[in-house]
């Protein structure tokens, strides 16, 4: 007799849920289970499979777990009964409590009373029944903490909060996209392109471990990319050139977010004054992350370069380059020539990731620095074709965390219908590439949704991050998808009566994708869950920040009325935000002067604009210090939009 690999020592099963306990035995052998005082008794099938269901469990604590066939008894040791949370997403829910900084206390380590099951990380279009592995508790050392940080914060939370022993299964995996945690039912209806989709899943099964390997690299080899051929030839990484006809732009950034929403090479300058002093030194220029590839000279001559051909990978590689001191001319303006070349969209698609402390051009001697963020000079040079977009990734089957169904296949089935108290969902950093998905990620959470209930047979809170701030901060962008990425993840949490838990204030670096401090991000989460809607003493402005509930209108000004402001609304620190926007009825959004006019009420104003038709808050992919409005609690009110009727 054998049971699923989730029903190992150390589990912890959800208080007040009906329990299902499944695993496999010899054909029609009588199986009976003990967990608690219940009993259970069933036939197992002709394969031997079984399934025993038990009464929900009332109270907290150890509990005794035991299932026999008559011929072979299990009995489970340091079961709980508490809380059992589906910890999903991408990488920043998998990021692990080992890498997170600042560093634990060792005091945090220290109980017995959270436990941890990860579901190994596949991209089989088959996925195994069983996850083959087993709860685990804390281990003595951060270092060995190879879970998510961001479900042992929440778990800890909740534990010293309701004193029972919280279990976090871990499902996620970095870079997965919402469509791939949809079962096929759901893909299908869910997939912009229904007949491609229905092809894809038609194909024959091809789990071999080339196609797993990577399959991006036999895409790119099967569909040769060619290159808009340009008619200026001329010498444009040399001093003489004349850019004054390119676009500026505020590196670092990518080039999507200056509304060029292709793959491609493109070409960036910048003149750069060095001191006098520095005449005979060995300089280094570091530009930070470049997605991908990249091309650079100092002064018309090539001094390093990263990646050719189809390389893809070296998206999240910094570039650190030697300037030989003959080729340095102090006292005058020197050159710096990039051409950065982006093939598949992988993150930002295109520029200079940074972070903006890493672009710095450096002296060796003496280690001086120069910084190379802020104003650069660029133009497109070509566009590859034929551009392999997000939506083809989740048609490329084994081997790519985007294809449809994938996670759903690995992630989830294994562990499917072990009995949760909830779900914390944290991802869309993948549906964020294309303006499209980014649109339809609210449709897409609703059907995860509804697919959750139905295969755990129950109603379950689902939790949702929203996501982080990324590249240079802005107050407002016109362009750009994760804008309307939190509006659908807003949107969805208020559809569920919850809030997300609204964290792109808390990363420090706007290149950082995985910031390291995962701990606001669980605290947050937590509060929802705490003190939401479900709890038993609700308290919304504890729970979340505050959201715009309604308006009053007057000639050029607006004034917005906020529930969850808890004592009344503030301004961190003291710093109004000049993040909020608002457009009239040609659509063209100004900004607008922000007054805190009441406990609960911002007043906007704008003069330009007698009918205000539109609200945008933070509308950008960064509006990290911009997100100053906040609640009696310091917790931050969400970016959000606003069609006034």
């Amino acid at each position: 007799m054998k049971l699923s690999s989730i029903f190992t020592d150390h589990a912890v099963l959800p208080v007040g849920k009906p329990l299902t306990v499944w695993g496999n035995t010899a054909p029609d052998a009588w199986v009976h289970g003990r967990i608690g005082g219940q009993t259970s008794c069933v036939q197992a099938a002709s394969d031997g499979s079984f399934e025993l269901r038990f009464a929900p469990l009332t109270a907290y604590g150890l509990v005794e777990f035991t299932v026999t066939d008559g011929v072979e008894t299990i009995a489970l040791q340091d079961v709980q009964v508490g809380e059992v949370w589906l910890a999903a997403g991408q990488s920043n829910m998998g990021f692990s409590l080992s890498r997170e900084l600042p560093p634990l206390d060792p005091k945090e380590l220290q109980r017995s009373d959270l436990r941890f099951f990860h579901v190994p990380e596949q991209t089989r279009l088959r996925g195994a029944r069983d996850a083959a592995t087993a709860w685990e508790v804390l281990p003595d050392a951060q270092s060995e903490c190879g879970f998510t940080a961001v479900g042992f914060h929440f778990a800890e939370a909740v534990a010293n909060a309701k004193g029972c022993a919280v279990g976090v299964i871990q499902a996620s995996f970095g870079g997965a996209s919402l469509a791939s945690f949809l079962n096929r039912e759901n893909a299908m209806l869910y997939y912009p392109l229904p007949e491609e989709a229905e092809r894809y899943f038609r194909q024959p099964v091809n789990d071999t471990q080339e196609k797993v390997a990577d399959p991006i690299t036999a895409w790119l080899r099967e569909h040769p990319m060619t290159w808009t051929e340009k008619e200026d030839e001329t010498d444009w990484q040399k001093a003489g050139y004349d850019d004054s006809s390119w676009t500026v732009q505020q590196l670092p950034d990518s080039w999507t977010m200056a509304g060029y929403e292709y793959y491609g090479a493109f070409r960036y300058r910048k003149a750069v004054e060095i001191p006098a002093s520095w005449r005979g030194s060995e300089l280094e220029v570091s530009l930070g992350m470049i997605d991908q590839q990249d091309v650079t000279w100092f002064n018309g001559q090539q001094v390093g370069a990263t990646g050719e051909g189809l390389e893809y990978a070296c998206f999240a590689t910094h570039r650190r380059y030697r300037v030989p001191a003959e080729l340095v001319r102090p006292g005058e303006a020197n050159l710096i020539a990039v051409r950065p070349v982006s093939i598949v969209s992988m993150f930002l698609h295109g520029g200079f990731v940074g972070p903006a402390a890493e672009m710095t051009l450096t002296n060796h001697a003496t280690g001086e620095s120069i910084s190379l963020a802020g104003e650069w000079r660029f133009e497109p040079e070509q566009k590859c074709e034929p551009q392999l977009t997000t939506l083809q990734y989740q048609i490329m089957g084994a081997g790519i965390q985007h294809s449809l169904s994938i996670m759903h296949e690995n992630l989830l089935k294994p562990v499917i219908p072990y009995a949760l108290t909830g779900v914390i969902w944290y991802q869309g950093e993948a549906d964020s590439t294309e303006s499209q998905m980014a649109k339809s990620y609210y449709e897409g959470l609703s059907i995860l949704q509804e697919q959750c209930e139905k295969d755990w047979n129950d109603t379950l809170p689902f939790l949702v991050v929203q996501l982080p701030g990324c590249c240079m901060p802005q107050p407002y962008q016109e362009t750009g998808s994760w804008a309307v990425t939190r509006q659908a993840q807003l949107d969805f949490a208020k559809d569920v009566e919850t809030f997300p838990a609204v964290i792109a204030d808390a990363c420090s670096d706007p290149a950082e994708l995985h910031f390291p401090n995962k701990r606001v991000v669980g605290d947050r989460l937590a509060r929802l869950w705490l003190y939401g809607a479900d709890a038993e003493q609700p308290d919304s402005a504890k729970a979340h920040g505050p959201r715009m509930l309604a308006y009053e209108r007057s000639s050029h000004a607006v004034e917005l009325y906020y529930d969850a402001v808890g004592e009344g609304l503030a301004w961190r620190d003291g710093v109004v935000s000049i993040g909020f926007y608002v457009a009239g009825v040609k659509g063209e959004y100004e900004p607008a002067t922000a007054s805190i006019v009441g406990a609960n009420k911002v007043r906007l104003e704008c003069p330009n604009i007698k009918k205000i038709t539109s609200v945008r808050y933070c509308w950008s992919q960064n509006p990290g210090p911009y997100l100053t409005l906040v609640n009696s609690e310091g917790l931050p009110a969400s970016p959000e939009e606003m069609i006034l009727e």
